[in-house]
């Protein structure tokens, strides 16, 4: 018998197989009426507590940037994972070995030169079948061609730089036996506190953006004709974490404008393309209220018909040829567009480290 070669599949190509796996799960997820970008609150307070974390940083907690965000915080819904910190094989294994010997489990090794080193006897790395999956990250090459001058006819060096996408895997510390600390949970002040400052950091955005915020009525939208957000007043708000939420949320509809993200603003209720901005815009808030460290609160406003968006988007999913991986990790994508554009201190674009 001959022994078959397995082909081992590129990074891009498990990419697309965790994001084919991650839009399974958020369609079951929507279909039982859950929206798995809202964070179940569980968090400290303290802000960016709930992004994804590079785990080589250590104390740092430097989150990831870019789409980074959003496919490992879909990741970390759809997989149940515990832990907010990413890293690489070889990382958790070293860390591993940390840990095992910080336990005492090791055995004192003589090496070729006589010394000796500590070799750990249990190992607490990933997982025996744990899947990896995908970061993107951007390198700087620089390419230098000859080029000749249409006018004189000379010829010269032209060197032009442009960013190439690349991937690479990780794990969730979920997947690893490295022991998981429980987040501490907020005091009543600290909780309120951490409203406050929202609030506060919300209200400084829109004065930052230059954004013509308006107050009174009964719903709130945002008018592109004349380029403006409306919300209710401030006491026809049930918390103030709702407030930010659903203001968050107009800002994210603000950056569509053809003079900022420019995206199609067109659709009409119940289209698909209005469905999809929809979907980007309630991405955008979820990930802006998890950076400003608050629990996302806009359904029990009862300010948006999320009950429609959700049937639009399923019947999207449903009616799309790829299960539609396509309409999520594309508004997952536009969303973080315009987290990077309202909130660039806290996301941007990936690079290499």
């Amino acid at each position: 018998m001959i022994a078959k070669e397995v082909k081992k599949m590129t990074a891009k190509e498990r990419a697309k197989n965790a994001h084919k796996k991650v839009a399974g799960v958020i369609t079951d997820q929507l279909k039982r009426g859950v929206r798995p970008w809202q964070k179940p609150w569980d968090g400290t307070g303290a802000l960016l507590d709930g992004l994804p974390i590079r785990a080589s940083t250590g104390s740092k907690k430097t989150p990831y940037k870019g789409i980074n965000v959003w496919s490992l915080m879909l990741f970390k819904a759809s997989e149940g994972f515990k832990s907010d910190e990413w890293g690489t094989f070889d990382f958790w294994k070293k860390e591993a070995a940390k840990h095992a010997v910080k336990k005492g489990e090791f055995k004192e090794v003589t090496k070729k030169d006589g010394g000796t080193w500590k070799k750990p006897t249990a190992y607490y790395g990933v997982k025996k079948g744990q899947a990896s999956f995908p970061v993107v990250f951007y390198e700087m090459k620089s390419y230098t061609n000859e080029v000749e001058d249409e006018k004189t006819g000379e010829k010269k060096n032209e060197t032009r730089s442009v960013w190439i996408q690349r991937f690479f895997m990780v794990f969730n510390k979920s997947q690893t036996g490295l022991p998981i600390p429980k987040k501490k949970k907020p005091t009543k002040k600290e909780t309120e506190t951490a409203k406050t400052e929202a609030e506060e950091h919300i209200d400084s955005l829109l004065k930052e953006h230059k954004i013509d915020f308006r107050e009174g009525g009964g719903s709130a939208f945002y008018n592109m004709a004349v380029d403006y957000i409306q919300v209710p007043e401030r006491k026809r708000f049930k918390t103030p974490t709702g407030r930010c939420a659903t203001i968050s949320h107009e800002m994210a509809h603000w950056t569509g404008h053809p003079e900022r993200l420019d995206r199609d603003m067109s659709g009409r209720f119940g289209s698909e393309d209005y469905a999809y901005e929809e979907l980007v815009a309630e991405m955008s808030a979820s990930m802006m209220c998890i950076a400003l460290g608050i629990e996302d609160t806009s359904i029990e406003e009862n300010m948006e018909n999320h009950a429609a968006y959700m049937k639009s988007w399923l019947k999207a999913i449903k009616d799309a040829k790829d299960d539609g991986q396509k309409f999520i990790f594309s508004a997952a994508s536009k969303a973080q567009k315009v987290c990077e554009y309202l909130l660039p201190e806290y996301f941007g674009v990936e690079a290499k480290e």
